[in-house]
């Protein structure tokens, strides 16, 4: 008992100077009848299906099968709706990827989305598009690869369809593990860099961090994040921790933060962590909605 009262104090200071600047309604009736609004779906892990006005963007949603149960996965009849373009996913604009890892990308799903939305376009790291070059069927579709190259500290703006993505090289988390032979720690992300991406649709503002590292301080300075303002702000749950939110706390000015990447099990516990903080929130049921209104 006493160590949960401790983690509790911990959780409470993390969050005491988090600042806010707005409040949103969670209705998708009103929203319906409302002229400004953006809904976000979520499709398991770090996916999203995002939708404000007559624009639709899918990020990270196309993957899997993931072995194990250390993420949330859409399954083959949601995949198979989202890969066909059945509604709610008719009219997608773009599928954005962040990073090529299996649990926001698969290389042969991403092709038959292209295959199936004629109108649709894929933005990716050059890392994801030589993945999916041996897949049968990439030379038909190619041309709506939108590839990006892997320089850091660079970014690249693209503007289709009265949509503004922004997209920005940020280092993937750290997973450091010890090499048996030589006893030595290596991270095994050191070569995989991660898109942050910036949607301006209508009058919605959105980021999504990918798996952003919560030791990306440089980034967020070199990009001048903190000049920003955004509508949602969706970050990966390392930023629950102190460094992740010292850089919202700092750097982010955000009407809505949304946690994703949760462990099925851990979903409660994640929601504890937030408790009392309306414009924090979590994601962790397959298909759920968050709905903000202007």
């Amino acid at each position: 008992m006493k160590k949960t009262f401790v983690l509790f104090i911990a959780i409470a200071l993390i969050f005491s100077s988090f600042r806010f600047y707005g409040t949103v309604e969670f209705s998708p009736e009103v929203a319906s009848r409302h002229k400004d609004s953006c809904i976000l779906t979520y499709t398991g892990n770090a996916g999203f299906l995002i939708n404000s006005g007559n624009h639709k963007i899918l990020v990270d949603a196309l993957f899997g099968p993931v072995d194990g149960d250390w993420c949330q996965q859409a399954g083959d009849s949601l995949n198979y709706l989202m890969q066909h373009g059945i509604s709610p996913f008719d009219h997608i604009d773009a599928l954005l990827i962040t990073h090529n890892h299996i649990d926001h990308f698969n290389s042969s799903l991403t092709i038959n989305f292209l295959k199936y939305n004629k109108n649709s376009v894929v933005i990716c790291r050059e890392q994801a598009t030589k993945m999916m070059q041996p897949e049968s069927g990439f030379s038909d579709i190619s041309n709506r690869i939108i590839s990006l190259r892997s320089d850091s500290l660079n970014d690249t703006l693209i503007s289709f369809n009265n949509i503004s993505i922004q997209a920005f090289r940020f280092p993937h988390s750290t997973y450091n593990v010890i090499d048996t032979i030589t006893g030595k720690t290596h991270n095994r992300h050191s070569n995989i860099d991660n898109i942050v991406y910036i949607i301006t649709m209508g009058k919605f503002s959105i980021m999504h961090s990918g798996d952003c590292a919560t030791t990306s301080l440089q980034e967020f300075l070199h990009y001048k994040i903190q000049k920003r303002k955004f509508d949602i702000a969706v970050f990966n749950r390392m930023f629950l921790g102190r460094e992740g939110m010292d850089i919202i706390n700092t750097y982010i000015k955000s009407t809505m933060i949304v946690f994703m990447h949760i462990e099925s099990e851990k979903v409660e516990y994640y929601n504890s962590i937030i408790k009392g903080f309306p414009t924090l929130q979590i994601v962790g049921k397959i298909m759920e909605k968050k709905v903000f209104l202007k």
